[in-house]
């Protein structure tokens, strides 16, 4: 099936999202994760057991430690505090303002959801006004990190490896930025749709108004919901008639919300046992970012289902054994269908959801080498 609006019962509730029941909840997880971890990493010594033979047996307990984690986290119904403030980054955070009103048209224009101040994180080091801007020739990567729009910010901490690995990718002088969107999940200002989309447009007129960058010297990315944003901000160019980026890196991308947010569908696929990602927690997102009655079936929110021209080229990367596979799939042969788009997708076979930025993590450092690998590759034809 395929579900039109998010699920009424998603966001989680009951005792253990109130504070004393998340901390009590949280203590015994501890205690069922370590004793689960003990029996885990004994029962995946013979490779048969894992869930899927061609993993290590760090691989394999890894993603079991990332399911139960994910787990928990949705349990207690946490969510994560946003600021503003650089921390230690220094010159590498930047604080971008909206654009004029009228760059938000259309389905990015909202009576109550107003494009506001965001941050981004530069890597490896800020793109200067007025001195990198036409005169260099190297890529600019404005990319917006996954999380089911609940979670992360694009900060080093969370995102520092895999940042750092896509720059090293990307040819001399390469440079990217790290947008701190709006989340759903924010505890401080929660913000649905059309909120990360404003977002998306707000950097990346940054990077072309303010900073003068050409369109050409662009490559949008993103990984899982932050595909969505990525795919969406070339949807909206293409629709206003502006010029589009060099190309768009779509990593694992969440390109059909009226599958992901169905948790059903989501926990009865096949790669479900190879993957960290559960329908609960998948719909819970979608719950916060797309409330009924708002459909899930647009083009901004299942981008696969409405496939558009475009001139920029399009890179999809999948894991072989996570559960969104069909629908990246999907999304190319659509995306294909349409004359004169290129495109292209890659699969690492046998990985999990998002190794790209959760491969430090999940025991996946190789698979993510192997995909930005593939990027260098494809940017190259280009």
């Amino acid at each position: 099936m395929t579900r039109q609006v998010a699920e009424e019962d998603a966001n989680p509730s009951g005792w253990r999202t109130t504070t004393p029941g998340a901390i009590i909840w949280i203590l015994l997880s501890i205690i069922r994760i370590l004793i689960g971890l003990l029996f885990s990493a004994i029962l995946y010594i013979p490779s048969s057991l894992r869930p899927s033979k061609q993993w290590t047996h760090d691989q394999a307990l890894k993603t079991w430690l990332m399911r139960r984690v994910f787990g928990v986290i949705t349990d207690i119904g946490w969510m994560q505090y946003m600021s503003l403030k650089s921390g230690k980054l220094g010159r590498r955070w930047v604080i971008i303002k909206p654009a004029s009103p009228e760059a938000y048209q259309g389905p990015l224009s909202h009576d109550v959801v107003k494009p506001q101040r965001i941050g981004a994180t530069w890597y490896p080091e800020p793109l200067e006004e007025g001195v990198d801007g036409n005169e260099s020739q190297s890529l600019v990567a404005l990319h917006f990190h996954g999380g089911s729009f609940m979670w992360m910010s694009g900060r080093p901490d969370e995102c520092g490896f895999a940042a750092d690995l896509l720059n090293s990718r990307l040819g001399p002088g390469a440079r990217s930025l790290w947008v701190q969107y709006r989340l759903s999940g924010d505890k401080n200002d929660p913000t649905p749709w059309p909120g990360p989309f404003q977002d998306a447009i707000t950097s990346y007129l940054y990077l072309t108004n303010e900073l003068h960058i050409p369109p050409h010297r662009i490559v949008v990315g993103g990984d899982s919901s932050g595909g969505t944003l990525a795919i969406g901000l070339v949807r909206y160019l293409v629709e206003l008639g502006q010029p589009t980026p060099k190309a768009c890196l779509l990593i694992s991308p969440s390109v059909d919300t009226t599958f992901e947010a169905d948790s059903r569908d989501v926990d009865r696929h096949r790669n479900q046992k190879t993957d960290y990602i559960e329908g609960r927690m998948a719909a819970w997102g979608y719950r916060v970012f797309a409330p009924p009655p708002m459909r899930l079936d647009g083009p901004y929110l299942s981008p696969s289902l409405h496939p558009f021209p475009t001139q920029t080229a399009v890179f999809v990367l999948s894991g072989g054994a996570e559960v969104i596979l069909d629908t990246n799939i999907e999304f190319v042969e659509r995306f294909r269908g349409v004359s004169g788009n290129k495109v292209a997708h890659w699969v690492l076979h046998d990985a999990p959801h998002d190794v790209f930025l959760a491969g430090s993590f999940v025991g996946w450092t190789k698979g993510a080498e192997e995909m930005v690998n593939a990027v260098a590759a494809f940017l190259t034809q280009l």
